[in-house]
């Protein structure tokens, strides 16, 4: 994402951060501050990993920026983002309140995006640890979200993932075939060989 230059993209932030401190709108800000947090969640400069600490400081002060907003449901977009923050920290429990919280935002202010995103990162949890039958209710919900083949075709590679999980093998090869089928429709070569390869797993 950031072409290996993560100290660069660390200045550019924050060099943009100062900058839309003093813009009456703070929505900009809070985009840098979330742009930030996601900068030092995926953090692998030479000899470093993730700096989850500083990651969750920046999510923080963006969802304090939006929270206040008036226009709460970007606040979902903010929650779906610390939520994964908080998975690859192993806070399984942390990164579900978030979601919850996010979802229930986006009951009262619909964001299909949002609210597609959420429910993704719901089933990303479950399957993390693990709980396929769980993991596999949330990505059929998202499926019925998503219009776009390839949305369609990464969730169906979900699906058979969370089916191979739970050895139902059968199933994990109808997923994958429609992934499939739907990679070939779109085209998408890559996408194409991800799920031939997932086929020859089951």
């Amino acid at each position: 994402k950031y072409l290996g230059q993560y100290t660069e993209a660390e200045i550019a932030l924050k060099n943009d951060a100062e900058i839309s401190k003093h813009l009456p709108d703070l929505n900009g800000l809070a985009e840098t501050y979330g742009d930030m947090a996601e900068l030092y969640r995926d953090w692998k400069a030479p000899g470093e990993s993730a700096r989850f600490s500083e990651a969750m400081r920046y999510h923080d002060l963006a969802l304090d920026i939006v929270r206040k907003s008036p226009h709460p449901r970007q606040a979902a977009r903010f929650l779906e983002s610390r939520a994964a923050t908080l998975l690859k920290k192993s806070d399984p429990a942390g990164a579900l309140r978030d979601v919850e919280e996010g979802l229930r935002l986006t009951k009262s202010n619909p964001d299909n995006a949002a609210t597609v995103a959420l429910v993704k990162r719901k089933g990303r949890i479950f399957e993390r640890y693990p709980k396929f039958g769980d993991a596999a209710q949330e990505y059929q919900r998202a499926l019925h979200l998503v219009k776009a083949k390839d949305d369609k075709a990464e969730l169906c590679g979900d699906l058979g993932d969370v089916a191979r999980g739970g050895k139902n093998f059968s199933v994990a090869q109808s997923w994958y075939e429609k992934q499939r089928d739907l990679a070939r429709d779109i085209p998408d070569a890559d996408v194409e060989a991800d799920a031939e390869y997932s086929l020859g797993l089951v």
